[in-house]
């Protein structure tokens, strides 16, 4: 199997990332209207809100094991975005319960795509 180096890297770039998801949200939205865009919105901003707030602790906990650790700001911003990361998610999902329709099939579709191009990306790195 060859792999082409360049190529990789291209694909998961943030820009191709967002294009992605916007295409995701206009489909959404003419397919089964604007609560799945909304839904679809959600779900895929959620997500990367977790996604990332997930990816900050893990930079913070390798700076302290280095020896290198944050301001005290820092510190207490990372802490406190880790611990609302989940309720952000879940108030989120309760929103699109109450909106209805394909809202929350279409959020739960936009969260499996963050974590699927999140496992794509972790093999492209392999």
């Amino acid at each position: 199997m060859t792999d082409t180096p360049a190529a990789v890297p291209r694909i998961f770039s943030p820009l191709w990332l967002i294009t992605l998801s916007l295409i995701a949200i206009g489909g959404s939205w003419v397919f089964a209207g604007w609560q799945g865009g909304v839904g679809m919105g959600a779900g895929i901003v959620g997500t990367s809100f977790n996604l990332w707030a997930l990816w900050r602790i893990c930079i913070y906990i390798g700076e302290i094991a280095a020896d290198n650790p944050q301001p005290r700001v820092a510190t207490f911003v990372t802490i406190f975005v880790f611990l609302l990361k989940l309720p952000i998610l879940i108030g989120l999902g309760l929103a699109m319960q109450r909106v209805g329709g394909p809202a929350m099939p279409c959020f739960l579709i936009g969260l499996g795509m963050v974590y699927f191009a999140l496992v794509g990306w972790a093999l492209a790195r392999r």
